[in-house]
């Protein structure tokens, strides 16, 4: 079995280390999802070309997307149900794009290790 760390020592950084040294750390992002809680946008009203009134009007996707990412962040959302059968005995489990890609590393750094050993 490999470990995450195992992983991470076979790859390089991880993806949050890589965010971090390029300037988008926790804080950064803090600042970011807040200052988006409290989005407007200014909406121009025209008459025959000329612009009679504009005025900034709260910005409520944006808003919610910003909400969402915090709730998502801050784990607020029930986990996930995952349909599970069997067929033969053998347990299929579907699995998300991010779970795929990180059995894939899995598989790569297991192998290495294989041809390593041999």
């Amino acid at each position: 079995m490999v470990t995450l760390d195992e992983m991470r020592e076979a790859n390089g950084k991880s993806f949050a280390e890589k965010m971090d040294q390029g300037g988008i750390t926790d804080d950064e992002l803090i600042k970011l999802l807040k200052s988006k809680l409290n989005a407007t946008d200014t909406r121009p009203f025209n008459n025959k070309g000329s612009i009679i009134y504009a005025k900034p009007l709260e910005a409520h996707e944006i808003q919610l997307k910003a909400a969402d990412m915090c709730f998502r962040l801050k784990n607020q959302y029930p986990a996930e149900r995952k349909h599970v059968s069997f067929e033969g005995g053998v347990p299929i489990v579907p699995l998300s794009e991010e779970d795929q890609i990180e059995l894939e590393a899995m598989k790569e750094v297991v192998k290495g290790r294989l041809k390593k050993s041999e």
